[in-house]
């Protein structure tokens, strides 16, 4: 028998939900299973597939241990490169370069923003994987890998349970930085509707259709020179690709962005989520001017 005892970053889960994150090679319905015959238990006792953990509960399982995952510490191989903008005991602030990946994909698993902050965390001694049994540091939000600027990273359970609904009641505000080809309006809000299909490929719609979402964006002109354009972009809604296929849609591809029709430029499209506020037990405002965007536009200026 193994048992595993329920610390403060694995409270509050289902737990189905902690099942599935600490076993291995195990399908949904194997789970359940072992679960209503009584060879998972919590506390010795039957448990039901929607109880919630508390902590010091005791999950006991009567199965071959294979089926729990080995912890890993894949993380050590990552870059000690890390640009921290702000930190506390429960929240770090990060800035994502263009070219990073923010979480492991089929190319590159070692090497990433996530990867790189679980070894600066561990390092610190504020991550202690061998005492985890399901929580890891994680970010709330996504930039694409040639997007750069602000991430947020939870350090614990709590965190990331508040930030998240910080996330989903828009009180986390960012705004983006991004170059743009040909003539706009100074100020403007786009209102388009958004649609990814099975191949990840982004479609936009002037009118409203079966499977699209509605999507807006608003944007200022900051500056210009010839045919580009300097402008600060604030999200409404977000979707994937949503400023780079809003724009590309309307006639105005982001320089470098050649996947939606922008010029080649040789580097990475010109976009950066440079500014970023919100309260966290205290104001946090972060704006980072020295951007790879605003040095491109500077170049296009020579």
């Amino acid at each position: 028998m193994e048992e595993i005892i329920i610390n403060s970053n694995d409270k509050g889960q289902r737990i189905d939900k902690f099942l599935f994150k600490v076993m291995d090679n195990c399908s949904k319905s194997m789970v359940y299973k072992w679960i209503r015959t009584k060879k998972i238990k919590v506390n010795r006792k039957r448990c039901e597939i929607d109880q919630i953990l508390v902590e010091n509960d005791v999950v006991q399982f009567f199965i071959p241990p294979q089926f729990l995952k080995q912890k890993q510490l894949d993380f050590l191989d990552a870059s000690l490169e890390l640009n921290i903008f702000f930190e506390n005991e429960d929240i770090l602030v990060v800035w994502k370069n263009s070219g990073l990946l923010v979480h492991s994909d089929i190319n590159e698993s070692k090497d990433t923003l996530i990867q790189r902050v679980l070894l600066y965390l561990y390092q610190k001694g504020e991550y202690r994987p061998t005492d985890e049994n399901s929580f890891k540091p994680a970010m709330i939000q996504r930039l694409d890998r040639n997007t750069e600027g602000f991430v947020v990273v939870a350090k614990h359970y709590d965190a990331l349970k508040q930030l998240n609904d910080m996330m989903q009641k828009h009180t986390i505000h960012k705004k983006y930085a991004t170059i743009i080809e040909n003539s706009i309006e100074k100020t403007g809000t786009l209102i388009h509707y958004h649609y990814k299909d099975s191949s990840g490929k982004i479609k936009i719609s002037d009118i409203e259709k079966t499977g699209y979402k509605k999507i807006i964006t608003k944007y200022q002109v900051l500056q210009s020179y010839k045919n580009y354009h300097l402008i600060e972009v604030e999200l409404i809604t977000g979707k994937s690709h949503q400023i780079r296929a809003q724009f590309s849609h309307i006639g105005n591809p982001i320089y470098g962005d050649v996947r939606y029709g922008g010029t080649n430029n040789g580097k990475y499209q010109s976009l950066s989520a440079y500014k970023i506020s919100f309260h966290y037990n205290e104001d946090i405002v972060l704006q980072n001017n020295n951007n790879t965007t605003f040095k491109i536009f500077e170049s296009l200026k020579q």
